[in-house]
C-alpha cells in the first residue's frame, strides 16, 4: 500500500484532506506541528482526528525562538486574532520537516490541505510555491516525493460538502483564532466565519 504524509493541524482543510488520502487507498502518517501556536487546542483536536480515522500520528516541535518577532496574532498574544494569520515561512518549514519524514518512512506522497480561499494571504499556500518545492525535494534528495494537493481549487463551502461526502470527522476540528473561556469559539475572527461557511 502507498504511504502518504498528511499535514495535520486540526482543522477541517486539513482534516478533510486526510480523508481524501484515505479515500485512494493510502498508508497515512499524519503529521502536525507544536511551534508555539497560542492555542493548542488544534494539536488536541489533530490528536482525535488522527485517532478518530486510525492512523498513525506524530507532532513535531519546532523551536519558537524563530517567531520571537513576528507580528502573527497566531503566535503573539498582545495581537487581537483580527490582525494577520500569516506565520512567516511557517509552510515552508513544514514541508522541510514532511520531506524527511516521507523519505525516513519510504512514503511518496505528502497531502496538504491549502485552499482556493488561502491564496491572497497565505503566499506559502500557493501552488507556484508548492511547485516549486516540490522541486527542491527532488533536486535535493534521491527520495522522490510528490505533494498532492485535493482541496486547492476548492473554496470552504466546497471543502464542507466533500468532508460530508467522505464521512470526514468535521465535528472534531477546531477553527478559531481566539477561543475564549472553556475552549468555546469567538465567532468573530476569520477562521471561525470561514468555519461557518464550511458547515
Amino acid at each position: 500500500m502507498q504511504k502518504a504524509i498528511v499535514l495535520l493541524s486540526g482543522g477541517i482543510d486539513s482534516c478533510v484532506a486526510l480523508s481524501c488520502a484515505l479515500s485512494q487507498k493510502r498508508e497515512c502518517l499524519a503529521l502536525s506541528f507544536d511551534y508555539g501556536q497560542r492555542h493548542s487546542i488544534e494539536l488536541e483536536s489533530a490528536k482525535k482526528i488522527a485517532s478518530h480515522c486510525g492512523t498513525s500520528h506524530t507532532i513535531i516541535r519546532i523551536d519558537d525562538a524563530l517567531f520571537a518577532n513576528s507580528s502573527s496574532s497566531l503566535l503573539n498574544s498582545k495581537m487581537s486574532a483580527l490582525s494577520s494569520t500569516y506565520v512567516p515561512s511557517r509552510n515552508l518549514l513544514f514541508f522541510a520537516h514532511a520531506a524527511c519524514f516521507a523519505e525516513a518512512n519510504n512514503a511518496s506522497e505528502i497531502y496538504f490541505g491549502a485552499n482556493s480561499d488561502d491564496y491572497e494571504n497565505y503566499p506559502d499556500c500557493r501552488p507556484e510555491f508548492i511547485e516549486a518545492f516540490e522541486r527542491a525535494i527532488s533536486n535535493g534528495s534521491e527520495h522522490r516525493v510528490k505533494i498532492v494537493t485535493p482541496l486547492i481549487k476548492l473554496t470552504k463551502e466546497q471543502i464542507g460538502s466533500l468532508g460530508r461526502e467522505l464521512n470526514s470527522p468535521l465535528d472534531l476540528t477546531w477553527s478559531c483564532y481566539d477561543p475564549q473561556k472553556k475552549n468555546t469559539p469567538c465567532e468573530r475572527c476569520l477562521a471561525c466565519l470561514l468555519r461557518s461557511k464550511a458547515l
